[in-house]
């Protein structure tokens, strides 16, 4: 079954405004969710970047939060939830490094 594209950039962000008021998303994460519905590239791409701009998309603090939820289970298992949701190595790096200077980690 072919999914439609949908036109509609209002409905894509309304989309994204639901989905993240559900629970936090990475910008990959976001972005694999609203194709999946059928969002078309183009659209998806600029909601992403707008949502990013106004602090609704934060990878470095998505990735914080998984690394404080998964801590207990490992170093190897945390950076397998990271790369799972999209988080980059660079990011979940980053966030590695400012939550054991902050003494949050293993």
């Amino acid at each position: 079954m072919m999914k439609t594209n949908r036109t509609n950039s209002k409905s894509a962000r309304g989309t994204a405004s639901g989905l993240l008021a559900a629970r936090q998303y990475s910008a990959a994460g976001l972005t694999r969710k609203l194709l999946e519905r059928g969002y078309d590239d183009a659209e998806v791409g600029a909601v992403v970047d707008e949502f990013t701009e106004l602090g609704y998309l934060d990878d470095l603090e998505f990735a914080r939060s998984i690394i404080r939820h998964y801590k207990d289970k490992g170093l190897h298992r945390v950076r397998y939830e990271l790369y799972k949701r999209g988080i980059g190595r660079e990011t979940g790096a980053e966030a590695l490094e400012i939550l054991e200077e902050d003494g949050d980690l293993f």
